[in-house]
């Protein structure tokens, strides 16, 4: 998808607060992630920003829930010229702990922690 397509595209949105410099860098004013369900896994996450990257830039993304504490993240690089990215390796913190259960339980336990997502961040990793 094209940045403007990610902009105009219709379905569920993620707050983003871009960090520090890298806002100024990325023109990431009011900037919303798109959430692309994906079977039996956590969505990609969809993005574009203001400008073009004037470098590859590496970005880590935290989602977080509405009291601050983080519940997944992903690593993403955008390449230099682009605008758009995604996202397809989204990881809920502390699934170790639940190693031991089938991976339909562990989707479950997943699916709760999801549910709580209220804004994501984003900082040069």
């Amino acid at each position: 998808m094209t940045a403007d397509e990610i902009r105009s595209a219709r379905g569920p949105r993620l707050p983003l607060r871009v960090e520090g410099r890298l806002a100024e860098l990325l023109g990431a004013d009011g900037v919303d992630l798109l959430l692309v369900d994906r079977d039996d896994e956590l969505p990609a996450l969809r993005g574009a920003f203001g400008r073009a990257v004037p470098g590859d830039v590496c970005i880590l993304l935290r989602v977080h829930a509405r009291s601050g504490i983080p519940l997944a993240h992903a690593r993403v690089t955008v390449a230099r010229g682009e605008h758009a990215f995604e996202t397809r390796d989204l990881t809920v913190y502390a699934m170790e702990g639940y190693a031991h259960l089938k991976a339909v339980e562990r989707r479950a336990v997943e699916a709760r922690v999801w549910s709580r997502r209220a804004y994501a961040t984003a900082c040069a990793a």
